[in-house]
C-alpha cells in the first residue's frame, strides 16, 4: 500500500483520530456545562482519549428525556401566562396536575433555616 507497512498506517490513523478527538472535545465538552465539570471531562479525554471520549458519549453528554422537556415547557408556559412579576405569583391559578405532588413532596426547612425565615425582617 504505497510503500508503507500496515503498522505505520495504523499508527498514523491512530494519531489522526487522537488529534481529532482532542480538538472536537475542546469545542463540544464545555458547552452548557459548569466549568469544573467541563474541565474534568477535558482532562479525562486528554489523558485517556479513546476511553475518555467513549465515557463522555455514554454518560457525559446530557440530554433530557422527551417527557421531562414537555413538562418543563408546560411549566414555563404557565409561569409566563400567569405572572407579570415575582410579586404577582399566586397559587389560585390551576397548576398542572403533576406539579402539585412535586411541590408537596419537597422537604420543609428545619432548625436554624426555619427560624431565620420566621424572624426575617420585611423588605422595605
Amino acid at each position: 500500500m504505497f510503500g508503507i507497512d500496515i503498522s505505520t498506517f495504523i499508527l498514523v490513523v491512530a494519531l489522526v483520530v487522537d488529534f481529532t478527538i482532542r480538538v472536537v472535545a475542546i469545542i463540544v465538552v464545555p458547552r452548557n456545562r459548569r466549568p469544573t465539570s467541563g474541565m474534568a471531562w477535558l482532562l479525562a479525554i486528554f489523558f485517556i482519549p479513546y476511553i475518555g471520549a467513549l465515557l463522555f458519549l455514554l454518560i457525559g453528554y446530557r440530554t433530557l428525556p422527551k417527557k421531562r422537556l414537555e413538562m418543563q415547557a408546560e411549566i414555563n408556559q404557565f409561569i409566563l401566562e400567569s405572572t407579570d412579576g415575582i410579586e404577582q405569583v399566586r397559587r389560585d391559578h390551576p397548576w398542572p396536575g403533576w406539579l402539585e405532588s412535586v411541590v408537596e413532596s419537597q422537604p420543609q426547612p428545619r432548625g436554624d433555616a426555619a427560624r431565620r425565615r420566621q424572624h426575617r425582617a420585611p423588605a422595605r
